[in-house]
C-alpha cells in the first residue's frame, strides 16, 4: 500500500483527483478524517503535485505499546536494510485537527526506533540525503496503528525522489524574516530544502518577476549575483545592492547569452506561462537549477498538472520536483537542477 498526504482536508479531494490521472489503478481511497489519500499498485518514478509527502511500499504494524512497535520497526529494518546503509528517520502522528505532529507519541517512538537501531550498529543521519540514505518513515494513525515504508537508498533515488520528503510528514516551517521584501521569500527557502540543492556563493540567479524582491533577497544573503528582471522595481535597498542588476522589462521575453546557475520565477501568470519558461530556461539548459512557482486561478486548472508532467517526462538531463510546499498557498512548485 502507497500513501500520500495533502497539505490539509481541503486540498484531499484535488489530490485524489490527481492521483487518478496519475496513476494506472481504481483503487485509491481517502483516509476518512485524515489529509491522507491511500492507493494500491504501482507509484514508482511519478509526479504528484499536489501532495506534501509520500510513503510508497508501507506496511501495516499493528497497534501496540511504542516499545512493541519500536521492535516490530527495528525487526522490518533489519530485514530490508543492511547497516552499513546511513537511514533519513522520520516518525510522525497524522490527526484531523494538526495534520503532522513530530511530538508526543511520536517523538517517543522515533528516539526508542533510533536507540535500538544504533544498538544494532545503525547509524542513522541527522541531515536528510535523497541520493545515498536508506528512508525510512513511519506514521502514526489516530487508533495508533503505524504505516511504515522503508526504502533502500538505491530505491528511494531511482524510484520515488519525486515524491518522498526531507521533512517528516513533509511538514516543515519557515522562520519569519521581519528584513524580507515579503514573506514570499519562504518558498525559495522550502524549494532549497525539498531538493536538498542550496544557492552557493558566486552562483549567477536571474529572478524572473522579482518584484518586490523576497527571492532575490535570499540570493543576495547567499552571496549570489542578481539579475532581477520586473517591470515593476524591486525595494529600494535591493537596487543599491553592488551584487544586482535591475532589468525593468518584461521577464517572459528576457533571457542571458550564456548558461547561468539559478533561473528562479514567483510571477503572477496563468500556468500556462510557465511551460515558457520551461521551454526557455530549462529545455534549452539555460540554467543549472531552477524553482518555478504555478499559480492557480480558483480550482479549476489543476487538470493542467498533467501537461507539466508531460514536460518533466522530456526533461532527461535534469532531476525534477513538482511539490505543493507547505508555504504554497494555491499553488504548486516545480524545481530541479542538472544531474
Amino acid at each position: 500500500m502507497n500513501f500520500f498526504i495533502a497539505k490539509n482536508l481541503d486540498w484531499t479531494p484535488y489530490l485524489v483527483d490527481e492521483l487518478k490521472d496519475t496513476v494506472e489503478t481504481e483503487n485509491i481511497q481517502k483516509v476518512k478524517g485524515l489529509p491522507l489519500v491511500k492507493v494500491e499498485g504501482s507509484v514508482e518514478n511519478i509526479q504528484v503535485g499536489l501532495s506534501l509527502c509520500a510513503l510508497p511500499e508501507a506496511q501495516e504494524i499493528e497497534a501496540g505499546s511504542i516499545g512493541e512497535q519500536a521492535d516490530a520497526i527495528v525487526s522490518q529494518v533489519q530485514d530490508h536494510i543492511g547497516n552499513d546503509d546511513g537511514i533519513n528517520l522520520q516518525v510522525f502522528s497524522l490527526s484531523e485537527k494538526f495534520c503532522v505532529i513530530t511530538s508526543g507519541r511520536a517523538e517517543i517512538l522515533r528516539d526508542k526506533v533510533h536507540k535500538k537501531l544504533k544498538r544494532s550498529q545503525y547509524i542513522v543521519k541527522r541531515n536528510y540525503d535523497p541520493d545515498s540514505l536508506a528512508q525510512v518513515q513511519a506514521m502514526i494513525l489516530p487508533n495508533r496503528e503505524v504505516h511504515l515504508s522503508i526504502l533502500e537508498s538505491e530505491k528511494a533515488k531511482a524510484s520515488y525522489k519525486g515524491v518522498i520528503s526531507p521533512f517528516a510528514g513533509g511538514f516543515t516551517t519557515i522562520k519569519d524574516d521581519k528584513d524580507a521584501p515579503s514573506r514570499a521569500f519562504k518558498k525559495i527557502i522550502e524549494a532549497q530544502k525539498v531538493m536538498n540543492c542550496f544557492m552557493q556563493p558566486g552562483e549567477t540567479v536571474v529572478d524572473l518577476g522579482a518584484c518586490p524582491g523576497g527571492w532575490s533577497y535570499v540570493a543576495l544573503n547567499r552571496g549570489c549575483k542578481v539579475i532581477a528582471i520586473d517591470r515593476s522595481e524591486v525595494r529600494e535597498d535591493l537596487l543599491y545592492d553592488d551584487q544586482l542588476e535591475f532589468y525593468k522589462t518584461d521577464a517572459f521575453q528576457f533571457k542571458t547569452n550564456e548558461p547561468i546557475d539559478w533561473a528562479i520565477s514567483d510571477i503572477i501568470c496563468m500556468p500556462e506561462r510557465i511551460l515558457e519558461l520551461v521551454e526557455t530556461w530549462v529545455v534549452t539548459k539555460l540554467c543549472r537549477r531552477f524553482v518555478f512557482t504555478i499559480k492557480f486561478q480558483g480550482q479549476d486548472h489543476y487538470s493542467i498538472l498533467n501537461e507539466f508532467k508531460e514536460k518533466v517526462d522530456s526533461l532527461n538531463d535534469y532531476e525534477v520536483i513538482l511539490r505543493q510546499l507547505n508555504v504554497n498557498k494555491n499553488e504548486v512548485t516545480l524545481m530541479g537542477y542538472l544531474r
